[in-house]
């Protein structure tokens, strides 16, 4: 498991296949313009 909590496509990849779920935060949200709209 890295230390940090970024991690590449290929930890992803490992990731969901070892099987149970796991949670993904999108970072590119952001609160001025939430779903790209501006607020």
């Amino acid at each position: 498991m890295p230390s940090s909590p970024l991690i590449s496509a290929h930890e992803l990849h490992d990731l969901l296949e070892a099987g149970p779920g796991i949670r993904l935060l999108d970072v590119r949200y952001r609160l001025d313009k939430p779903d790209g709209r501006d607020a």
